[in-house]
């Protein structure tokens, strides 16, 4: 019980933080309106290279997804209206992928990529992902066939990038979820300068049902491993030179529920720890030798969604923001690390109390402050609830 009086004890440093959500004031809406739907992913990320983090933010089933841009003083303007129209869009990803020059090769601009999957898998016309690429104007052009990882009949559900190949190209790699009228295996694309080439890989492209992925270097070896949300349990995909192999039958994880998977050194000792949402439990399991042996902390849920991590207090230390649906009765949950990975204490944060709790996505140095804020979409499956920006400060 020790690990659950530290967990729950408030200390001096937690009474001084004060979480307000300033989502409103900063002019964060669904097109005017305070809820809106969201299903996956948003994207922060700085599209217009002026040093501020600017918003894709997930408005699922509902118009476009609006881009806010940072004005530099932490509100936000929507820009570049209709750039992403109405899609059944899961969630997108940014990274320098090419350009629409003549070369075709980064060019330094980001660009999105974003998993769409309709219908719950019963559409037999084509619902493709889609590639955005960013102009020298910083508008966007969406790639026809999004270079050859379009998926057209995959059941997007995330995508994450990685350098699998560490040819210096960002990669791209799906998880898809079942049923669906067609194969829906998770896809693994090489990029290739200019256009993606599917790599067939017997470990990755298999139908496991994913809704979730994860890329990290688990084993520090410098080849980026994968961990797959999968119908069945959590499938561990070590990177051998470029080739992965599932190594799951060795972890001890493998049969254990996942919403939502996250890599992140919390116990700071350079290491990737696995933090492992289900619908009940939180679970943290520090690595050890490039293997996560045994759950080190443990949080109870009630309908679990989401995890993002970053440093709220200036501690050093990275502590845990948790997201639960049905937010009429259930609320997000924010986790102080006391150092080491095996104790937190939980301090106030703003909850929202209609919608469902969807994604949580960390914005580094809000506002230069140098503390990790949230963006968190409460709008899951046709349920509208609000955006929410968490930020913190000390009274």
């Amino acid at each position: 019980m020790a690990w659950l009086v530290a967990a729950l004890a408030t200390s001096a440093q937690a009474q001084l933080l004060v979480a307000r959500d300033i989502a409103a004031s900063a002019g964060l809406s669904y097109f005017g309106q305070p809820d809106g739907q969201t299903e996956g992913e948003s994207v922060v990320f700085d599209y217009d290279q002026d040093g501020d983090l600017d918003i894709l933010l997930s408005a699922h089933g509902m118009k476009e997804w609006p881009l806010f841009q940072n004005r530099g003083d932490g509100s936000f303007v929507q820009v570049l209206a209709g750039t992403f129209p109405r899609q059944d869009r899961h969630g997108c990803v940014a990274a320098d992928f090419g350009s629409t020059g003549s070369s075709k090769l980064p060019d330094g601009l980001i660009d999105l990529y974003c998993v769409v999957g309709a219908c719950q898998g019963t559409c037999k016309t084509n619902y493709p992902n889609e590639l955005y690429l960013q102009t020298p104007d910083h508008r966007f052009v969406k790639v026809p066939d999004a270079w050859g990882a379009a998926d057209p009949h995959g059941r997007g559900r995330e995508a994450a990038v990685l350098d699998f190949d560490r040819d210096g190209l960002p990669d791209i790699v799906v998880a898809n979820e079942v049923p669906s009228i067609f194969p829906t295996p998770n896809r693994l694309y090489r990029n290739l300068g200019g256009r993606f080439q599917e790599v067939v890989d017997p470990a990755v492209t298999r139908e496991l049902g994913s809704v979730c992925v994860e890329p990290g270097d688990i084993d520090g070896d410098g080849w980026t491993d994968l961990l797959f949300c999968s119908k069945s349990g959590v499938v561990t995909l070590k990177n051998v030179r470029g080739r992965f192999q599932d190594t799951s039958a060795s972890t001890p994880y493998r049969k254990t529920s996942a919403i939502q998977l996250e890599l992140a050194d919390v116990d700071g000792d350079g290491r990737l720890d696995l933090l492992q949402v289900a619908q009940t439990l939180f679970t943290i399991r520090l690595n050890a030798n490039g293997a996560f042996p045994k759950a080190s902390f443990t949080w109870p849920l009630q309908q679990g969604r989401d995890v993002a991590v970053g440093d709220v207090d200036l501690d050093g230390v990275l502590d845990i923001y948790l997201v639960q649906g049905q937010n009429e009765r259930y609320g997000d949950v924010m986790l102080l690390g006391n150092g080491g990975g095996k104790s937190f204490r939980t301090t106030p944060i703003p909850q929202a109390r209609v919608g469902e709790g969807d994604v949580a996505t960390a914005v580094s140095n809000w506002n230069g402050t140098g503390r990790t804020a949230f963006l968190v979409t409460n709008g899951r499956w046709g349920e509208p609830g609000p955006v929410q920006l968490v930020t913190f400060s000390n009274r």
